[in-house]
């Protein structure tokens, strides 16, 4: 009997292991390099908890690759500096150490970062946020190996900028409907960190979730009449003292010629002295306003009284949540029907474009509504009664 067939069948296992220990790992490493490439790339994995998987996976290679680095750049540090390469020799490798401590405090931060958004939009994958967004712009771009991208860029009701991706129908039906209506709108349900689209809605008005999700402060009457109005979390009722807005961030836009006094008046019924006035802040949102004086003895026009005030919406001054009126009625979103429903019909005569609301009796005080061409309200002025003096004011 020959001793070769022992030998020969223990070669073969030989062989065999061999292949099993490199060629499994590497076709392992194959099918997964193929399944994350097909997977990270797929537009139809971008929505929903594939989408913050997509998040995840991504994020974790680049902290392993970050921590890889880390881990060099602590060897080069490690490495002794040798007073036989000479001054000059020394000097680089110290600034080659310095670099690499650089290298080291970055990739830490980045990982910190990515990681971070990961952990925060944990809670959120149960009950994501919703928001709505205006000033759409849709985009299509590729991957490097040629899948298509699409995403849709919009301002959300806060102010806050948001870059959310999403499929390609979504996209399609998207980007069809604003070539009809450049002043699209949506309704984005997402993780407020990451920006994982889980579902859209294109709309036209808003429903009754955004006044649940973003209510105007109790202290904001329901009536018109009232001519209140909140702007930025500040609640003013006309007229109101010109301190009042100083005290909340606002001040006079520079170059104005504006009058430092506003004389005083001096007889009954005689006209207040008055200014039209900008007022500014450091978000660069404006309001206009007309500041009288209705004492009888001269005072700064910084003591002055607010009597008219009007916002436009035009240079997008003001998100959804900035400016809101009685009832609701918000700058920016609010659309005629709105306006009719909370207020009632407008003074005779108006057209689509402009609203008029008189105060029976007082023909000097009203509010005005102004829409653009897409039916949103664009800009609002408040105009309240400047009341005669009375004799007894005069009076010695």
């Amino acid at each position: 009997m020959s001793s070769e067939g022992p030998e020969k069948n223990r070669i073969d296992w030989i062989y065999i292991m061999v292949v099993l220990i490199f060629a499994v790992p590497l076709l392992l490493f194959v099918g997964i390099i193929f399944f994350l490439d097909s997977f990270l790339g797929s537009s139809d994995a971008v929505m929903g908890v594939s989408g913050f998987v997509q998040e995840v996976i991504w994020r974790t290679i680049v902290v392993v690759l970050a921590f890889a680095a880390v881990i060099f750049f602590i060897q080069v540090i490690r490495k002794p500096v040798t007073l036989t390469k000479g001054k000059a020799g020394c000097v680089g490798i110290l600034l080659t150490k310095a670099g690499c401590a650089v290298g080291i405090l970055a990739c830490l931060a980045l990982s910190f970062i990515l990681l971070r958004t990961l952990v925060l939009d944990i809670p959120y994958l149960s009950h994501p946020k919703t928001d709505y967004l205006y000033r759409l712009g849709f985009d299509m771009g590729s991957t490097d190996d040629g899948e298509e991208t699409f995403s849709m860029e919009g301002v959300g009701m806060d102010g806050e900028n948001h870059i959310l991706s999403m499929t390609s129908d979504l996209y399609e039906e998207g980007e069809k409907l604003w070539q009809e209506n450049s002043d699209l709108r949506a309704k984005a349900v997402y993780l407020p960190h990451t920006e994982v689209l889980f579902s859209l809605e294109y709309i036209t008005d808003l429903d009754e979730q955004a006044d649940k999700l973003y209510p105007a402060l109790p202290s904001l009457p329901d009536d018109w009449r009232s001519f209140s109005i909140q702007i930025n979390n500040a609640v003013y009722s006309l007229p109101v003292s010109l301190s009042d807005f100083f005290s909340n961030g606002w001040y006079i836009k520079e170059g104005q010629d504006v009058p430092r006094k506003l004389q005083g008046t001096d007889s009954p019924y005689a006209s207040y002295d008055s200014a039209n006035v900008t007022l500014t802040n450091d978000r660069e949102q404006n309001l206009f306003v007309t500041v009288y004086n209705a004492a009888k003895e001269a005072v700064p026009l910084t003591d002055g009284t607010v009597g008219t005030l009007s916002a436009t919406y035009e240079n997008y001054d003001f998100s959804g949540t900035d400016l809101i009126l009685p009832g609701g009625i918000r700058l920016g979103w609010s659309r005629p029907a709105d306006v009719i429903d909370i207020y009632g019909q407008p003074d005779p005569g108006e057209d689509d474009e402009e609203y008029r609301y008189t105060l029976s009796g007082h023909s000097g005080s009203y509010e005005i509504f102004r829409f653009n061409d897409s039916g949103y309200l664009t800009g609002i002025m408040i105009c309240t009664p400047r009341s005669p003096m009375r004799s007894s004011d005069y009076e010695a």
